[in-house]
């Protein structure tokens, strides 16, 4: 069934916008408190493992962002009751459900330390097969995925390697701890243009560092750096009153890396208030539109959680 199809099935309105989020700082989403040595561990996928951000956190961070984050500032906003909902309370009545969806952010592309270029982007055929459902959702073209699964694939650019500073007949590169080895492949330049078409504009500089450090590594050694390629950080609190740290106050918290690209989709469902007036479109140009610099996840006060929302 084709994923139009399946959308208009169970009452989502066309059209669809695709949502990449490009973190500029370290992300921490996490899920409280963990159960191995790490204290607050991002959220992850119970099926692959990956980091993923909640379509929950998306929705209350856009909201904020557009000033619906007290109820009477909505109340009196049509268009932001109608986006993002009202409950009721002790002094007014009536409540709606907001029409904006949001789907949970599916991890991307992954930054991973390279010993040429600094860093690359990595992905896998999996992580590209969902994107794919993103793209066909939102009525874009989907590039093939034919990768091999013995061999990363780097975009067949006559200009340059994998990435900046390698020999230009390397085959083999190095990432984090691992030695592999790359085929050039047209299909990875397929999908390093398509994704770089979405996330920069065509005169921003990032566009072709994008392209030079695009790499599809096989799944599982993707799914191995999806789990321990994240930032761990061990931090502490100083007691003000000795200048040391406060007893039990040393913990450890896990963080997506600067650079890292996770996807999603949004739509709008059914219009409750004022549906005679507003419609799904109307709210989808107004709140899910363009490039929007946002904080999401904790940690704010410490710097991260600085992202770029990218609608497309």
């Amino acid at each position: 069934m084709a994923m139009a199809s399946l959308f208009g099935e169970f009452g989502i309105h066309m059209p669809n916008r695709l949502l990449l989020v490009h973190a500029l700082s370290s992300v921490h989403v996490g899920t409280g408190s963990g159960i191995g040595y790490i204290d607050l561990p991002l959220a992850r996928e119970t099926v692959t493992n990956w980091p993923y951000i909640p379509g929950s956190a998306v929705k209350g961070v856009l909201s904020d962002h557009f000033g619906a984050g007290e109820p009477a500032q909505r109340r009196a906003q049509p268009m932001l009751r109608a986006a993002f909902g009202v409950a009721d309370d002790a002094q007014a009545t009536g409540s709606n459900a907001g029409a904006l969806v949001f789907s949970d952010l599916n991890l991307l592309l992954l930054p991973i330390r390279s010993i040429y270029g600094t860093f690359a982007w990595a992905t896998c055929p999996l992580a590209l097969s969902r994107f794919s459902r993103d793209l066909e959702a939102c009525n874009r073209v989907v590039p093939p995925l034919t990768f091999s699964q013995s061999r990363a694939a780097r975009p067949q650019t006559p200009r340059s390697a994998l990435l900046p500073g390698a020999p230009a007949n390397a085959a083999t590169i190095y990432l984090a701890d691992a030695d592999i080895e790359t085929e050039a492949s047209t299909v990875a330049l397929t999908w390093a243009t398509t994704i770089a078409d979405l996330l920069f504009s065509p005169a921003s500089p990032w566009r072709a560092l994008f392209l030079e450090r695009f790499i599809v590594l096989p799944d599982n050694m993707f799914s191995f750096f999806a789990e321990k390629g994240t930032e761990v950080a061990t931090r502490v609190r100083i007691n003000p009153e000795t200048g040391t740290v406060d007893r039990g106050a040393l913990w450890t918290e896990e963080s997506l890396p600067p650079e890292s690209v996770l996807s999603g989709v949004t739509w709008c469902d059914r219009v409750y208030h004022d549906a005679k007036t507003i419609t799904a479109v109307q709210l989808l140009d107004q709140y899910c539109q363009g490039e929007r610099s946002i904080q999401i996840g904790g940690k704010a006060t410490v710097g991260k959680g600085r992202v770029r929302a990218v609608f497309a």
